[in-house]
């Protein structure tokens, strides 16, 4: 099996397994409450500072007078660098981190696929692999 045979496979198992997120990524969110509202702000802030104060992106607008207060938590800069194109364009933070999040998903599948045939597995041997990997944390975060 091809690596974009598995690309395939994993992009419809990722879109199946969290429908209907596909259906609406511009308005619907994973349930990933407290989180997401964190998540959604990050990537927004990142978004920002990216165009408006790079070598200041630590400094984020909370908890002032503190300064770095964006390393009090998870930065998202790695997700942002995705997120912010699509922010830019649209202006929507929600569907910025729905694609993160269900490309992250999908990856993860396409990267286990592919270090397991790496190691010698068999095609279907890695495309079980790929789904453990990516899916079963999507249990754990309340998706069915």
């Amino acid at each position: 099996m091809s690596i974009r045979l598995a690309a395939v496979f994993f992009l419809a198992l990722t879109l199946l397994l969290t429908w209907p997120l596909a259906l609406h990524p511009a308005s619907t969110t994973l349930p990933m409450v407290p989180d997401g509202d964190l998540f959604i702000w990050t990537l927004a802030w990142d978004a920002h500072a990216f165009i408006h104060q790079p070598l200041s992106i630590f400094d984020a607008n909370i908890y002032h007078p503190l300064r770095h207060t964006l390393a009090f938590s998870e930065n998202l800069i790695g997700s942002a660098l995705i997120a912010a194109p699509i922010q830019w364009t649209t202006g929507n933070t929600v569907l910025a981190l729905n694609v993160v999040a269900l490309l992250s998903v999908m990856l993860c599948g396409l990267g286990a696929f592919v270090l397991a045939r790496r190691l010698g597995l068999s095609a279907a041997g890695a495309m079980v692999a790929g789904v453990i990997v990516a899916y079963s944390s999507l249990s754990a975060s309340g998706c069915r």
